[in-house]
């Protein structure tokens, strides 16, 4: 059998680069169907489930390139509609994030369900009740099929405040029309780090990081420039690195983080741009607010 043979007794020392954050990337790759052109993302895992989230879209028509290790460059320009692959959607439970996307891009999806880890009770309950709050056809058999002519913004209470239903739910009202409110809504970092992305690309919402979000939204076809957005290091591989500092005997050990430098460099560009559209979004890509809402309470985690 495999095994690690760790000898002990010296002090540790030296810097770690955490990857990025998966449960943020997937998400952030489906919202490049939203864009009609180039979109960068930063400090992207290159792992299996980002592989597999890629190869779907590829299969979409969306063009992707590598300008370094964990820089991904997606434009969606020519992306067309297609029922994605089923033998791919049953490798990563993410594939379900394709539903919202490509109903406001495309009209229609036909998903099967999503695979990935068996973890236990994981139904996708909120994903199909918010899409057809927002005017989606929803159709459960072997498949899901979504149908819509047109997406029309709605006040939604979320079932429960599921972390891939909120992101399915906020991605399709960006591009829906009138205004959508999102309540009992997930405000985990990735949640976060996906509306960021959204205002970036021009979408307008409110109350990131809160479990009450607000989205004005407009046509799939509205022009978004090329943006860079960047996936924040997983918490996992944060905290094994925190973790081994105390055995460094007061020697230098640092993380380093893409996302960090990300976040300063773009703070400046975000506020000038919040200022100029008024009050379009109350949290900017530099600011990243806590995960609880004002009463100091988290939302569930749930898939």
């Amino acid at each position: 059998m495999p095994s690690f043979i760790v000898e002990g007794g010296r002090a540790l020392q030296g810097s770690v680069r955490p990857a990025g954050n998966k449960n943020a990337a997937l998400p952030m790759l489906a919202a490049t169907l939203l864009a009609d052109g180039p979109v960068t993302l930063r400090n992207v895992p290159r792992i299996r489930d980002v592989e597999t989230m890629i190869e779907l879209l590829a299969a979409q028509g969306v063009q992707f390139n590598w300008t370094d290790d964990h820089t991904l460059v997606a434009d969606s320009k020519n992306a067309r509609a297609g029922d994605p692959d089923p033998a791919l959607c049953a490798k990563i439970r993410a594939s379900i994030l394709l539903a919202g996307p490509m109903l406001a891009r495309f009209g229609r999806v036909r998903l099967p369900p999503p695979g990935g880890d068996v973890i236990g009770r994981r139904r996708v309950d909120t994903h199909l009740l918010a899409l057809q709050r927002l005017g989606a056809e929803v159709n459960v058999g072997t498949t899901f099929d979504f149908e819509a002519k047109q997406l029309k913004g709605d006040d939604i209470f979320l079932d429960e405040a599921s972390v891939t239903g909120t992101e399915n739910a906020l991605m399709a009202a960006a591009a829906a029309q009138g205004s959508t409110i999102l309540r009992n809504a997930a405000s985990e970092p990735h949640v976060q780090d996906l509306a960021t992305m959204l205002v970036l690309m021009g979408a307008k919402i409110e109350g990131i990081g809160t479990n009450t979000l607000t989205i004005e939204g407009s046509a799939p076809t509205t022009s978004r420039s090329a943006r860079s957005s960047a996936s924040r290091p997983s918490p996992i591989r944060r905290s094994r690195s925190k973790a081994c500092a105390p055995r460094t005997s007061g020697r230098r050990c640092s993380a380093s983080s893409a996302w960090a430098s990300w976040r300063s460099s773009t703070a400046a560009r975000s506020s000038s741009g919040r200022a100029s559209r008024g009050a379009s979004a109350k949290t900017s890509a530099g600011t990243c607010p806590s995960s609880k809402t004002a009463s100091g309470r988290s939302s569930r985690p749930t898939s």
